[in-house]
């Protein structure tokens, strides 16, 4: 994976830039379009820390690694839960 370096667009105060990767397309996996202009309060998504992060979601969902809830209300006492099991 290489990596560009793009500045945010943001229409007040000055430009801040955010080093985005740049995912090789081929055939054996998938690709990602990388937008031409990124607002400051969405760069962190571009990082490769978040992009790793994406992955690896994407790799447990695939390996059916998920968790179902029948209600808003059942994934948040879940997710309070002490033993998060």
């Amino acid at each position: 994976m290489a990596t560009i370096t793009l500045s945010t667009f943001e229409t007040t105060g000055p430009p801040a830039s955010v080093e985005l990767p740049v995912f090789e397309t081929s055939s054996a996996g998938p690709s990602r379009d990388v937008p031409l202009f990124v607002p400051r309060n969405q760069a962190y998504y571009w990082t490769e820390e978040w992009q790793a992060g994406e992955a690896e979601a994407l790799r447990e969902l695939a390996e059916g690694k998920v968790i179902r809830f029948g209600s808003g209300a059942e994934a948040a006492q879940w997710l309070l839960a002490d033993d998060a099991e």
